[in-house]
Protein backbone atom coordinates (compact mmCIF):
# COMPACT_ATOMS: atom_id res chain seq x y z
CA UNK A 1 0.00 0.00 0.00
CA UNK A 2 1.42 3.38 -1.01
CA UNK A 3 1.06 6.02 1.69
CA UNK A 4 2.53 8.82 -0.41
CA UNK A 5 -0.90 10.42 -0.44
CA UNK A 6 -3.60 10.96 2.17
CA UNK A 7 -5.15 7.68 3.32
CA UNK A 8 -8.39 7.57 5.30
CA UNK A 9 -8.33 4.70 7.81
CA UNK A 10 -11.37 3.37 9.64
CA UNK A 11 -10.66 1.91 13.10
CA UNK A 12 -12.71 -0.96 14.44
CA UNK A 13 -12.41 -3.80 16.91
CA UNK A 14 -15.09 -5.90 15.23
CA UNK A 15 -14.30 -7.86 12.07
CA UNK A 16 -17.99 -7.67 11.14
CA UNK A 17 -17.60 -3.89 10.61
CA UNK A 18 -14.99 -4.35 7.87
CA UNK A 19 -17.32 -4.53 4.81
CA UNK A 20 -19.16 -1.33 5.76
CA UNK A 21 -15.92 0.46 6.64
CA UNK A 22 -14.37 -0.36 3.25
CA UNK A 23 -17.15 1.59 1.54
CA UNK A 24 -15.93 4.78 3.25
CA UNK A 25 -12.21 4.27 3.96
CA UNK A 26 -9.03 3.44 2.07
CA UNK A 27 -7.78 1.18 4.87
CA UNK A 28 -9.26 -0.63 7.85
CA UNK A 29 -7.34 -0.79 11.14
CA UNK A 30 -8.30 -3.48 13.65
CA UNK A 31 -7.65 -2.28 17.20
CA UNK A 32 -8.09 -4.16 20.43
CA UNK A 33 -8.14 -0.93 22.43
CA UNK A 34 -11.42 0.00 20.69
CA UNK A 35 -13.13 -3.08 22.08
CA UNK A 36 -15.75 -2.38 24.76
CA UNK A 37 -14.65 -3.54 28.21
CA UNK A 38 -17.75 -5.70 28.66
CA UNK A 39 -16.89 -7.67 25.52
CA UNK A 40 -13.37 -8.29 26.81
CA UNK A 41 -14.70 -9.48 30.19
CA UNK A 42 -16.90 -12.10 28.50
CA UNK A 43 -13.95 -13.42 26.47
CA UNK A 44 -11.81 -14.28 29.55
Amino acid sequence: MDFGEFVLAASTADLADEPAAREHADAVEFRMDCTPCEYLRRRH
